[in-house]
């Protein structure tokens, strides 16, 4: 697994929850209302602008769960040894917050690219 850097998440309702995930050879941006910015390079990133699922391809796609799916266990292993550490309530709700953000996303994206070929099978049939 590729080191992750940083992970930083967002929650500002039921609806909108956003991650932010940096590795060593990617920088990751992922929300459930603005869409996805991605690079390999931290200019490449800044100069991308964010994006809908629909403009990605479904390898793109299956990219970034893998990403999302690091952070998690990431973000997993850092909760686990936090609580060992009986680190602060406060640190632990940011972790708790990074892992409720990349669980919700992952399902977002999941589900889009579990129905990625039923999609394509609808634009065959026009």
């Amino acid at each position: 697994m590729k080191e992750i850097v940083k992970i930083f998440g967002e929650v500002y309702s039921n609806w909108a929850k956003r991650v932010y995930i940096e590795s060593i050879d990617s920088f990751f941006y992922i929300s459930s209302s603005s869409g996805i910015q991605y690079g390999k390079t931290k200019s490449e990133y800044d100069n991308c602008g964010r994006n809908n699922y629909k403009k990605f391809s479904k390898s793109e796609l299956e990219l970034f769960q893998n990403i999302l799916l690091k952070g998690y266990v990431h973000s997993q292993i850092t909760l686990e040894k936090h609580i060992e550490k009986k680190k602060s309530i406060s640190e632990l709700d940011i972790i708790k917050t990074n892992i409720l953000c990349i669980r919700e996303n992952l399902i977002e994206i999941s589900t889009y690219i579990d129905t990625y070929d039923e999609t394509l099978d609808e634009y065959r049939e026009i």
